[in-house]
C-alpha cells in the first residue's frame, strides 16, 4: 500500500533532517524513536505509544492496537512523530546530562482505513 510507503519515507526524512538541525547546537543527539500520536477528530492529542517500529507491519499493529484501547470513535487519526535529544557530549546523552527534545519532527495526518486496517475489524 503506497499510503504507508509513503508516510514511513517522511518519517524517516523528517527524523533525519531534525538531527540535523540538533546537531547545530549540540555535539552528541540521539533520536528519542518513534512514537505514533493518537488523535480525535478535530485533531487534538489522546495520547501517545512510544517505540513504534517504521515498519508497514509494525506502523498497522499500532494503529489496530490504539483502536482498540481508544475506541474507533475516539481515536480517528494519527500521526508519527519523534525527537531528538542533545548534549555536550556522549557522556551526557549517557548520563542524564542532556537537553531532551532539542528537535521534534512528525508526519502528515492520516486514517486507519488509509493505511489498510480496517475500524470495523477492531471494534
Amino acid at each position: 500500500m503506497q499510503v504507508i510507503r509513503d508516510l514511513i519515507n517522511e518519517a524517516k526524512e523528517r527524523r533525519a533532517e531534525a538531527i540535523r538541525c540538533a546537531k547545530i547546537d549540540s555535539a552528541a543527539v540521539r533520536s528519542r524513536g518513534v512514537e505514533l500520536a493518537c488523535l480525535d477528530e478535530r485533531g487534538d492529542l489522546i495520547e501517545r505509544e512510544f517505540d513504534i517500529k517504521l515498519t508497514q507491519k509494525g506502523i498497522r499493529e499500532e494503529v489496530a492496537r490504539a483502536l482498540k484501547l481508544h475506541g474507533g470513535d475516539r481515536a480517528v487519526k494519527f500521526a508519527l512523530t519523534g525527537g531528538v535529544d542533545g548534549a555536550d557530549s556522549v557522556w551526557g546523552l549517557n548520563n542524564w546530562e542532556y537537553e531532551p527534545m532539542v528537535e521534534c519532527w512528525d508526519t502528515r495526518t492520516f486514517t486507519a482505513d488509509e493505511i489498510g486496517v480496517a475500524v470495523e475489524e477492531v471494534a
